[in-house]
């Protein structure tokens, strides 16, 4: 294999877990977020694309999506995993668990 084909395989997934990537992200980002999350690079392959209303769609390769869910879930209601059904259902369950630990107020009295 060449120098450039593992280049190739190596960064065409997001983050840490980097592999070649199978999958392509689009998340919609709020006005509110957008304003911060258009300066930032997630990947060197991302895209993005300003709404007329102010939001931003940013789409972005990946292949395993462990770091990617947790770098979606630190903004919170402000994203929404737009396609890349496999990426929503992990935040979903990522967000449902982090829901489940709030859902009771009880541990905040004692």
């Amino acid at each position: 294999m060449s120098r450039q084909d593992i280049e190739h395989r190596m960064d065409g997934g997001y983050g840490a877990f980097a592999g070649e990537a199978n999958h392509w992200a689009v998340l919609l980002f709020s006005k509110k977020s957008a304003q911060w999350v258009g300066l930032e690079i997630w990947h060197l392959l991302q895209r993005r694309r300003w709404l007329e209303d102010g939001r931003l769609e940013l789409m972005i390769p990946y292949d395993d999506p462990t770091e990617l869910v947790m770098d979606i879930l630190r903004h919170g209601a402000e994203v929404e995993v737009v396609a890349g059904a496999s990426l929503r259902v992990a935040v979903a369950e990522a967000a449902q668990a982090i829901s489940k630990i709030y859902e009771s107020t009880s541990a905040l009295k004692g």
